[in-house]
């Protein structure tokens, strides 16, 4: 199932951990649901959001830091 930010997280009651890595919907997203982070890093290749630069999500799982990312637009028909 693709997940976006209006989605019902509902899905994810089934899974145990507490950090869920995902994407394929091209949209860069973070997300709460009861003790559950979700983290999608959008797309470098296609991102589909009005933003419409590549993005990418660095994380740093031992200190439990992340950092949203975008490339400056490269002229290359991203989107």
């Amino acid at each position: 199932d693709y997940l976006y930010a209006n989605s019902d997280f509902r899905i994810l009651d089934r899974i145990q951990q507490t950090r869920i890595f995902m994407g394929h919907t091209h949209y860069p997203m973070l997300a709460s649901y009861y003790d559950k982070t979700i983290f999608n890093p959008g797309s470098l290749g296609q991102p589909r959001d009005r933003i419409n630069r590549p993005s990418f999500l660095v994380c740093d799982l031992d200190g439990e830091d992340h950092q949203f990312l975008r490339l400056p637009d490269q002229g290359g028909g991203h989107g």
